[in-house]
Formats: structure tokens, sequence, C-alpha cells
């Protein structure tokens, strides 16, 4: 099973080698390491995503995911948050989320609704 993430992780070095700029190759190589257990380096990938391309708010979320992960919860809701902020089309982004369900874990997704709806909360949004 762990073969998977370490043929993905192996493309994306690959591929880097060809786009070392592609912020979305950085993110992806993150979810593969995290899938293999290694949440420094995935934090290393996205901390290079943002370094690119500092509003990509997915690459926020995987580094708050691996932070999380390697125990480290206030640095990971931090991350949350900052992702959050540069999301400017909730539909969009909860759309995006719903297709990256499958691949999240169920308290991910409740402990990212819960942070979603603090958020908008402490902005004075209502429905």
């Amino acid at each position: 099973m762990a073969q998977a993430p370490n043929l993905r992780k192996d493309i994306y070095n690959k591929a880097l080698e060809l786009e070392p700029n592609n912020y979305r190759i950085w993110n992806e190589r993150g979810i593969a390491l995290i899938k293999l257990g290694r949440y420094e380096e995935a934090i290393a990938s996205s901390d290079k995503a943002l370094e690119i391309k500092p509003d990509y708010y997915f690459a926020w979320y995987n580094r708050g995911d691996s932070l999380r992960r390697s125990g480290c919860h206030q640095e990971g809701i931090v991350s949350y948050y900052k992702g959050l902020i540069f999301v400017k089309n909730l539909g969009i982004f909860l759309r995006e989320l719903k297709a990256k369900r499958r691949e999240l874990y169920s308290m991910e997704i409740d402990l990212l609704k819960r942070i979603l709806q603090d958020f908008l909360n402490r902005i004075g949004f209502r429905n």
C-alpha cells in the first residue's frame, strides 16, 4: 500500500526537476509525503508551495494537516486559518473540499468545518 505514495512522491520529484517553481507539484508531493507519514518533509513541501504562491489555500490546508498529524495541533490550526484567509469564493472552496472529501478523514473534515464556522463567525458572516 505504501508503494503508491512512494511512486507518487518519486513522480513529483521528477516533475519538480522539470518545473521547480510549480506550486501545485510541490503541494501534491506534500500530500504523498503525508500518506507516507513523513510529516516534516510534507511541511517543507507545503512551505515551498507557499513560497511560490502564498495564497494557495490547499497548501495551507495540507501544511496544517501535516502539523496536526505530527502533534503540533495549535500550529496546524493556525495554518488552517491562514488558508481560509485566502478563500475568495466560499462556494468554490466548499465544492473543491467536497471533491477532496474522499481523500480526507472524517475527523479532518469535521475539524475544518468547525474552523470554517468559527472563522465565518469572527468575520461576521451570517447565512
